[in-house]
Parts: structure tokens; C-alpha cells; sequence
């Protein structure tokens, strides 16, 4: 009488059984990659909705300082700003405050 299960065939059992776990595994890893993928091109989309929205309002601040600066009376105003030394009332101008020394 023959043996119906040989240890060839529990070999080759055994070895089907590990390349079936082996295969899952690899799906399961495939799953969690997508999934990551799918997290970093969310992201990534919202990293450039940002920037558009970052690179409109630095439009409309440029568009409103050029706007603003076509003023005459603002060209005047920004020159006399910028170029009048900084003075506070009843003190004297800040450079010619000189830092105190003290000796030990």
C-alpha cells in the first residue's frame, strides 16, 4: 500500500503555504504604500492651495502698494518719513544718544 502524504509533499505544502503568506504580506505592504501615497498628494495639495492663496494676497499687497505709492501726496509722505530722522518729542535724535560708560 502507497502513503498518501509523503514528506515531499508536506515539503512542497509547506512551501506553498509560506509563499501564500508571503504574498498577502506583500499586498498588505502595497495597501499601506498607497495609502501614504494618497496622505502625501492630500498634503501636497494643500501645500499649494497655500502657496496660490499666499501668492494672491502678495499680488493684492503689490497691486495696492503700487496704487498706493501712485499718490502724490503719498510719495511725499513716504519721502518725508523715510528720510526725516526719528525724533521723539522732548528727547534728543536716537544717534546722538551716546551708550553710557561706566567705570569700576
Amino acid at each position: 500500500m502507497e502513503q498518501r502524504i509523503s514528506a515531499r509533499d508536506l515539503l512542497y505544502f509547506g512551501g506553498l503555504a509560506i509563499l501564500f503568506i508571503f504574498l498577502i504580506l506583500v499586498m498588505y505592504m502595497i495597501d499601506r504604500q498607497w495609502e501614504k501615497m494618497s496622505q502625501m498628494e492630500q498634503v501636497m495639495r494643500e501645500q499649494a492651495a497655500d502657496v496660490q492663496g499666499l501668492r494672491t494676497q502678495i499680488g493684492d499687497l503689490s497691486a495696492q502698494l503700487a496704487q498706493w505709492l501712485a499718490r502724490p501726496v503719498s510719495k511725499v509722505l513716504l519721502i518725508m518719513v523715510f528720510h526725516r530722522p526719528f525724533s521723539v518729542p522732548g528727547r534728543p535724535h536716537s544717534s546722538l544718544i551716546m551708550p553710557r560708560v561706566t567705570g569700576r
